[in-house]
């Protein structure tokens, strides 16, 4: 008996450990060609940065790896905060003073030559992030104390 509680216990530990909030903010995109034609089923190079207007200007910039691709419709997917990155401290960022940008360059041959650029104002806090670091509330008042339990037996007993 006890070696299955301590297996019970070692595997909800592992499952808290796993629980942690992902440090990621999912991003989609429909990419066009300066023409205004979709770029469809295409490979392309791009660079995500994370920016404020001030102070600070550009808090994280990550290059998508590997090069990310278009679908049939345009439209480009991806994870921001799983790229290599340039300026690196995503888990650090302090998403509770002010307004965040994500400033996107697409490089349509691959590359990295950025031709295709466009700047996005972040009008919601990813919350989950926010929350991990956000201000904790007042703890509540205890509950009440449970039922009493059956007396147990003594060590010696058999």
């Amino acid at each position: 008996m006890r070696h299955f509680l301590n297996i019970l216990f070692l595997t909800i530990l592992c499952q808290m450990a796993f629980a942690q909030v992902p440090q990621k903010i999912s991003f989609q995109s429909v990419i066009r060609q300066q023409s205004g034609a979709l770029l469809a089923d295409t490979q392309v190079g791009a660079r995500i940065s994370i920016v404020r207007t001030s102070p600070g200007g550009t808090v994280y910039r990550e290059t998508v790896f590997p090069n990310p691709s278009t679908n049939k419709n345009g439209l480009l997917t991806f994870e921001i905060g799983d790229g290599n990155c340039d300026i690196c401290g995503f888990a650090d960022i302090d998403w509770s003073v002010g307004t965040y940008y994500i400033q996107t360059e697409i490089d349509p041959s691959g590359g990295t030559n950025y031709t295709l650029n466009s700047t996005t104002a972040l009008n919601s806090v990813p919350f989950a992030l926010y929350s991990a670091n956000g201000v904790k509330g007042d703890p509540g008042e205890p509950g009440p104390p449970g039922e009493k339990g059956e007396k147990g037996r003594p060590r010696n007993a058999g």
